[in-house]
């Protein structure tokens, strides 16, 4: 059969490479191949031998042309994929800027409107004395210090009153500062029994000083408050309330656990009506100085309790003649300083801190417990004038109990307490007992003691004597007997006249890596004086 092509039909231009045989080309004769196609003139020559391949085999028709190897074939879809992941890179990292922006903006816009600066003059809403609805806890407050009866009852709302320092910079913040006072009374009356309490609640990151003074011109208890702070919501968030429990009234201080870190200062003036008895001051103020009463000023309330806590919060008794029944004075690293008299029990105990105290151990008729001294620290020096006082009438009727028991103790640090009868007072029995580690520890007791002792160190012990005569004018002598005596151990009794030593009176000091020392019918004045006698101090 013969086909007849048409006369406008046209063969494709195929352009085989001089390389290429005939047996290469099925289409074609070795007598009449086909040569058209682009001549040497249109190509740019010389040609590499490659090169020629290369134009050659572009030519050619799809389905001559010889396959591509796996990855040409693969490479555009791996552009692909990378230019979409960079895409998509780059979109995330424009909404996350986009929304940092965003963020950053709107926090500094609240910062701008809340703390740049006071509010108008005109703005007092914020300071008007919020009304407590009946059972309203403020936030922080813990259940023992009852319901609010009126809080912020501040007494210049505006303008705001900055404090001015002589040495504050330009771009420190400004300090102002802002009042009230209450009236620490159920109902307007208040009783005996009631207790007058100050605490700050448990979200209360503030700080400041309290003073507790007495008045004789008051029939109730009187606090005065002064506020410290430096922004608006510092202030703002700060709850300064009276409180009142099923028996007591007081002051409550308190912070929302949102705005802890606004840190506001209190300075607290307390006044308690004077020649009054007050079952009970109790105190838990953490971070504040508390000072109970003023130096050489008489403190003429009378209370029954008085109870200071606090952590990181130095308490001082400066007054004259303060006194209690029962007194608690509680911290952590802070000392414990001044004077303090009590007739029932006095407990004083921190740690990290110093305990430096002159205490007056008074026994009243009646009593059928002793009056109890208890000193603890941690890592810190007990020192202590001890002064007992005792009529012939308040002694124990109780033969086995004696009349004062006095306990001090430091975990790592000296020990020292002068231990002597008030001049009118009688003798009584005592009962002390003094330890420590790695430290000193020292005694010294006076004439009136009658008693057993016992000193122990693994270091080395001493007992001294001073020259003294009957300190009841009988003419006695002074009997010292000792039953165990080595350069670690001493052990005895010491009483007057031929008689036998009392059983209930003992003195027992123990340290391990330090010198133990006692001193009897000593004359020291002072406990400090012990110490530096003590060759192991």
């Amino acid at each position: 059969m013969i086909i007849t092509q048409p006369p406008d039909a046209k063969l494709p231009s195929l352009v085989y490479p001089s390389f290429a045989s005939s047996s290469q080309n099925p289409f074609a004769h070795s007598d009449d191949r086909l040569v058209e196609g682009p001549s040497e003139e249109d190509f740019s020559y010389p040609h590499t031998q490659d090169q020629r391949r290369s134009i050659a085999l572009s030519e050619l028709p799809p389905a001559y042309r010889p396959p591509s190897s796996i990855s040409e074939s693969k490479q555009p879809r791996k552009k692909r994929l990378k230019r979409k992941f960079k895409i998509a890179l780059c979109t995330v990292l424009a909404i996350y800027v986009a929304a940092c922006t965003i963020v950053v903006a709107l926090l500094l816009t609240g910062y701008l409107k809340h703390h740049h600066g006071p509010p108008p003059h005109g703005s007092h809403e914020l300071f008007n004395p919020q009304y407590s609805t009946p059972g309203y806890v403020p936030p922080g407050a813990l259940p023992q210090d009852g319901t609010a009866t009126i809080c912020n009852a501040w007494s210049n709302p505006s303008p705001f009153s900055r404090r001015t320092s002589s040495n504050s910079s330009a771009n420190s913040t400004p300090t102002y500062t802002t009042s009230l006072q209450y009236n620490l009374s159920q109902n307007n009356t208040f009783n005996e029994a009631m207790f007058v309490f100050i605490n700050a609640g448990q979200y209360a990151a503030s700080s400041g000083t309290l003073t507790v003074v007495s008045n004789d011109g008051l029939a109730a208890p009187v606090v005065d408050v002064t506020m410290k702070y430096r922004t608006a919501d510092g202030r703002n968030s700060s709850y300064v309330c009276l409180m009142t429990t099923y028996n007591g009234v007081g002051l409550g201080l308190y912070t929302s656990n949102t705005a802890a870190n606004e840190h506001p200062s209190y300075d607290i003036t307390l006044q308690l009506p004077g020649s009054t008895f007050i079952s009970g001051l109790s105190t838990n103020l953490a971070y504040f100085t508390q000072t109970i009463g003023r130096r050489n000023t008489i403190f003429t309330s009378e209370l029954g309790l008085l109870s200071l806590a606090g952590p990181f919060s130095p308490i001082f008794v400066n007054g004259v003649n303060v006194t209690a029944q029962n007194v608690e004075a509680i911290t952590s690293f802070s000392a414990i300083y001044g004077d303090f008299t009590t007739s029932q029990s006095l407990t004083l105990s921190t740690s990290q801190a110093a305990i430096n105290v002159n205490v007056s151990l008074i026994r009243t008729a009646g009593e059928s417990v002793p009056v109890a001294l208890t000193l603890t620290t941690q890592d810190a020096i007990v020192q202590s004038n001890i002064f007992l006082m005792a009529t012939q009438d308040s002694l124990s009727t109780n033969t086995s109990s004696p009349d004062f028991v006095i306990t001090a103790t430091s975990g790592k640090a000296p020990v020292s307490l002068a231990i002597r009868h008030d001049p009118q007072s009688v003798p009584s029995r005592v009962a002390v007992s003094a330890s420590t580690k790695y430290a000193p520890v020292a005694v010294s007791l006076d004439a009136l003691y009658e008693g057993s002792f016992s000193v122990m160190s693994d270091v080395g012990v001493s007992m001294d004597r001073d020259d003294t005569t009957d300190p009841t004018g009988m003419n006695r002598d002074r009997q010292c007997v000792l039953s165990q005596n080595t350069n670690n151990d001493i052990e005895g009794s010491i009483y007057w006249g031929a008689g036998v030593p009392d059983p209930v009176s003992y003195v027992s000091l123990r340290t391990q890596h330090a010198k133990a020392a006692l001193y009897l019918d000593s004359n020291c004045p002072a406990a400090s004086c012990l110490l530096s006698q003590n060759p192991g101090s």
